[in-house]
Protein backbone atom coordinates (compact mmCIF):
# COMPACT_ATOMS: atom_id res chain seq x y z
CA UNK A 1 0.00 0.00 0.00
CA UNK A 2 1.23 3.53 -0.70
CA UNK A 3 0.86 6.43 1.79
CA UNK A 4 -2.20 7.48 0.82
CA UNK A 5 -3.91 4.32 0.79
CA UNK A 6 -2.67 3.93 4.27
CA UNK A 7 -4.12 7.19 5.17
CA UNK A 8 -7.75 6.61 3.82
CA UNK A 9 -7.75 3.13 5.47
CA UNK A 10 -6.83 4.89 8.67
CA UNK A 11 -9.20 7.47 8.00
CA UNK A 12 -12.00 5.15 7.43
CA UNK A 13 -11.10 3.01 10.75
CA UNK A 14 -11.37 6.72 12.48
CA UNK A 15 -14.66 7.77 10.51
CA UNK A 16 -13.09 10.53 9.44
CA UNK A 17 -13.34 11.62 5.15
CA UNK A 18 -10.20 12.79 3.75
CA UNK A 19 -11.19 16.62 3.29
CA UNK A 20 -12.10 17.01 6.68
CA UNK A 21 -8.90 15.40 7.84
CA UNK A 22 -7.46 17.89 5.52
CA UNK A 23 -9.56 20.51 7.53
CA UNK A 24 -8.25 19.47 10.84
CA UNK A 25 -4.65 19.54 9.66
CA UNK A 26 -5.05 22.86 7.83
CA UNK A 27 -3.26 21.19 4.65
CA UNK A 28 -4.93 22.79 1.18
CA UNK A 29 -8.24 20.82 -0.25
CA UNK A 30 -7.14 17.59 -2.21
CA UNK A 31 -3.53 17.82 -0.75
CA UNK A 32 -3.94 14.45 0.90
CA UNK A 33 -5.40 12.66 -2.03
CA UNK A 34 -2.24 13.90 -4.34
CA UNK A 35 -0.23 11.69 -2.33
CA UNK A 36 -1.79 8.98 -3.55
CA UNK A 37 0.76 9.81 -6.99
CA UNK A 38 3.61 11.42 -5.05
CA UNK A 39 5.47 11.70 -1.98
CA UNK A 40 4.16 14.33 0.56
CA UNK A 41 6.33 16.60 2.68
CA UNK A 42 7.85 14.95 5.54
CA UNK A 43 6.21 17.64 7.82
CA UNK A 44 2.56 17.12 6.12
CA UNK A 45 3.59 13.03 7.20
CA UNK A 46 4.48 14.19 10.78
CA UNK A 47 0.80 16.51 11.26
CA UNK A 48 -0.81 12.62 10.04
CA UNK A 49 1.05 10.38 12.11
CA UNK A 50 0.02 12.51 15.04
CA UNK A 51 -2.90 12.94 14.73
CA UNK A 52 -3.56 9.00 14.22
CA UNK A 53 -1.09 8.68 16.69
CA UNK A 54 0.78 6.37 14.11
CA UNK A 55 4.99 6.11 13.45
CA UNK A 56 5.79 8.36 10.10
CA UNK A 57 7.61 4.96 9.03
CA UNK A 58 3.38 3.41 9.40
CA UNK A 59 2.47 5.80 7.02
CA UNK A 60 5.21 5.69 4.42
CA UNK A 61 4.85 1.84 4.63
CA UNK A 62 8.16 1.25 5.80
CA UNK A 63 6.97 -0.11 9.13
CA UNK A 64 4.07 -2.77 10.25
CA UNK A 65 4.22 -0.97 13.23
CA UNK A 66 1.84 1.31 13.78
CA UNK A 67 3.01 2.73 17.48
CA UNK A 68 5.23 5.91 17.23
CA UNK A 69 8.16 5.53 19.18
CA UNK A 70 7.96 1.52 19.68
CA UNK A 71 10.95 0.34 21.30
CA UNK A 72 9.99 -2.39 18.49
CA UNK A 73 12.90 -2.61 15.84
CA UNK A 74 10.79 -3.24 12.59
CA UNK A 75 13.47 -5.58 11.44
CA UNK A 76 13.12 -7.77 14.69
CA UNK A 77 9.41 -7.84 14.68
CA UNK A 78 9.65 -10.53 11.98
CA UNK A 79 11.92 -12.48 14.53
CA UNK A 80 9.78 -12.51 17.29
CA UNK A 81 7.85 -15.48 17.72
CA UNK A 82 8.71 -17.05 14.24
CA UNK A 83 10.83 -19.85 14.66
CA UNK A 84 10.77 -22.52 11.90
CA UNK A 85 10.13 -26.93 13.01
CA UNK A 86 13.19 -27.45 14.42
CA UNK A 87 13.10 -24.27 16.84
CA UNK A 88 15.52 -22.32 14.30
CA UNK A 89 15.51 -18.69 13.79
CA UNK A 90 14.58 -17.45 10.31
CA UNK A 91 17.35 -15.58 8.68
CA UNK A 92 17.40 -12.66 6.88
CA UNK A 93 16.20 -14.02 3.23
CA UNK A 94 13.41 -15.68 4.51
CA UNK A 95 12.34 -13.10 6.87
CA UNK A 96 11.99 -11.26 3.35
CA UNK A 97 10.23 -13.59 1.36
CA UNK A 98 7.60 -13.95 4.75
CA UNK A 99 7.47 -9.97 4.36
CA UNK A 100 6.69 -9.99 0.66
CA UNK A 101 4.18 -13.15 1.15
CA UNK A 102 2.48 -10.98 3.79
CA UNK A 103 2.06 -8.23 1.56
CA UNK A 104 0.44 -9.66 -1.29
CA UNK A 105 -1.98 -11.73 1.41
CA UNK A 106 -2.57 -8.08 2.42
CA UNK A 107 -2.94 -6.87 -1.12
CA UNK A 108 -5.46 -9.84 -1.76
CA UNK A 109 -7.28 -9.39 1.78
CA UNK A 110 -7.81 -5.37 0.60
CA UNK A 111 -9.35 -6.66 -2.66
CA UNK A 112 -11.37 -9.19 -1.48
CA UNK A 113 -12.82 -6.35 1.15
CA UNK A 114 -13.13 -3.87 -1.96
CA UNK A 115 -15.44 -6.27 -3.81
CA UNK A 116 -17.74 -7.42 -0.90
CA UNK A 117 -18.88 -3.52 -0.88
CA UNK A 118 -19.81 -3.83 -4.52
Amino acid sequence: MNTYQIIKELANQHKISISELERKLNLSNGSISKWAKSKPNSKYIEKVADYFNVSTDYLLGRSPIKEPNSDINPNEYFRMDIDDIEGNQLDQSEIDDLKDRLKFAEKLAIKDILNKRK
